[in-house]
């Protein structure tokens, strides 16, 4: 049980973001305080698009330790790949669906998931545009003072079904905003 727990550490340490990237025009943040001493699943990246263009990804990979090592690194690679040749997060969440569920076809555990949401922030149109896989929808703390948004509707999990198409919604964001993304182990 050791063992696993350091293997499973190594492995969460080599995929996570040590550091996010500079984003100039974004006050970024984050937290990571997994619960328990393994391989916790959650995931986050910030992925420079171009310009003043930001990638947000959020997830939380689901299902036995095994299978979630296994199928993390086909996550990274096919989120990054894609994330900068698609424009839409909902195509993104379309492509990365299709590899996982490929990945984890073979898998007897009904219990492997990803839940994911993926959001893209463009500065120069000052819009958000978004696109959820069964993932805890985002939260907008508008900086005027108005009421929270959260960012739904959420589509199917990533990797229960290999032809499903996300959805997405644009929402136009201004100076002071505050986007909150999280996992259900906040």
């Amino acid at each position: 049980f050791e063992q696993r727990i350091r293997t499973a550490q190594y492995v969460d340490e080599l995929v996570r973001p040590k550091r996010l990237p500079a984003a100039p025009g974004l006050d970024i943040g984050f937290q990571y305080r997994p619960a328990a001493s393994a391989f916790s699943g959650d995931y986050y990246d910030l992925i420079p698009l171009g310009g003043r263009r930001w990638g947000l990804c959020i997830a939380d990979l689901s299902g036995q330790f095994s299978e979630r090592i296994g199928y993390l690194h086909t996550f990274k690679t096919t989120l990054r790949i894609t994330a900068r040749r698609e424009q839409s997060p909902a195509r993104v969440l379309t492509e990365i669906n299709r590899e996982v569920a490929a990945a984890i076809a073979d898998t007897v555990d009904l219990e492997t998931f990803i839940s994911m949401a993926y959001l893209v922030v463009d500065l120069d149109q000052a819009t958000l545009t978004y696109s959820n896989g069964g993932h805890e929808p985002p939260v907008v703390i508008p900086a005027d003072g108005k009421a929270p948004v959260a960012l739904e509707p959420t589509g199917l999990l990533l990797g229960v079904l290999s032809d499903v198409a996300y959805e997405e919604a644009t929402l136009s964001i201004r100076a002071g905003d505050t986007l909150v993304l999280f996992t259900d182990g906040m």
